[in-house]
């Protein structure tokens, strides 16, 4: 079993096709929570780590994360539901770019696929997750201005 130790929970990844990595970990490490921060909206959570980095930073946060793989929905669903900050991350199996939403968020975030021209792998899941398939950087942009509000901030790495 595949399994990542932080400090205040843990991230199993044995069904993630992208797993934990520094840049993941360089990126929920470096966000600053600001108290506008009410909602938040990882795109392509993955095994869900940044969602539980942001929820074990801010009190007042509400998380949405949202996986279109189903293997590792399944995995950011384990991780997230032994979380001691289940209650605040509500995880959705779906296309970020389908969702239907009757508010706006604060923050959006994301690890992005950041290959666009590269060898792809025979795994079509690890192909989703690193190349630029299902999420290329404009549609992460339109993402911003669709469901983000007025005063809304992107981060990425």
């Amino acid at each position: 079993m595949s399994v990542f130790q932080f400090k205040q929970f843990t991230v199993y990844q044995s069904l993630a096709a992208m797993k934990v990595g520094t840049d993941s970990i360089i990126l929920g490490s470096a966000i600053k929570i600001k108290s506008k921060y009410k909602r938040i909206l990882d795109v392509g959570t993955g095994t869900g780590l940044l969602s539980l980095m942001l929820a074990q930073k801010s009190t007042n946060s509400n998380i949405t994360a949202v996986e279109i793989d189903s293997n590792s929905y399944h995995q950011a669903k384990v991780n997230i539901d032994k979380s001691k900050w289940r209650n605040r991350i509500n995880l959705i199996h779906a296309d970020a770019k389908q969702l239907e939403i009757d508010h706006k968020y604060d923050l959006i975030i994301c690890n992005p696929p950041y290959f666009s021209k590269s060898k792809k792998s025979m795994i079509t899941s690890k192909n989703s997750a690193r190349h630029q398939v299902e999420l290329t950087f404009k549609d992460l942009v339109n993402l911003w201005g669709k469901l983000g509000n007025n005063d809304s901030d992107l981060v990425c790495i």
